[in-house]
């Protein structure tokens, strides 16, 4: 899965849909969107300048009423912390299961019979 930092966000468009009670899959007969490129829109992900024209001649808009630039360094880096946590807790978790499973098959060993 592909990631993007980018630090064009559109809170503004989607705190404007919210505010209008415009739901996504009316945003998306509205400006002609796919269902795909809202999706995008609402992760925050890169789009065509075209859709950002579409949608602001549909909202009769300036680029700025529906997107901002934030500093996302921060963020960026508490993503990847989050990451790195959750990639760590997995590992963590698997390692546990190995041990707990190496460790029944041992009990198991010792509770059979030996057949000499």
């Amino acid at each position: 899965m592909e990631v993007f930092y980018l630090a064009i966000k559109y809170y503004k468009l989607l705190d404007m849909l919210q505010r209008q009670e415009i739901s996504k899959g009316q945003f998306a007969q509205m400006t002609g969107l796919s269902s795909a490129t809202v999706a995008k829109l609402s992760g925050h992900r890169p789009v065509n300048i075209e859709i950002i024209d579409r949608v602001c001649k549909t909202f009769k808009c300036q680029p700025g009423d529906i997107m901002e630039y934030v500093d996302t360094e921060a963020e960026v880096a508490s993503e990847i912390l989050q990451h790195v946590n959750r990639f760590q807790q997995d590992s963590a978790y698997r390692d546990e299961c190995r041990k707990n499973q190496a460790q029944e098959i041992a009990d198991m060993d010792k509770k059979e019979p030996s057949t000499n």
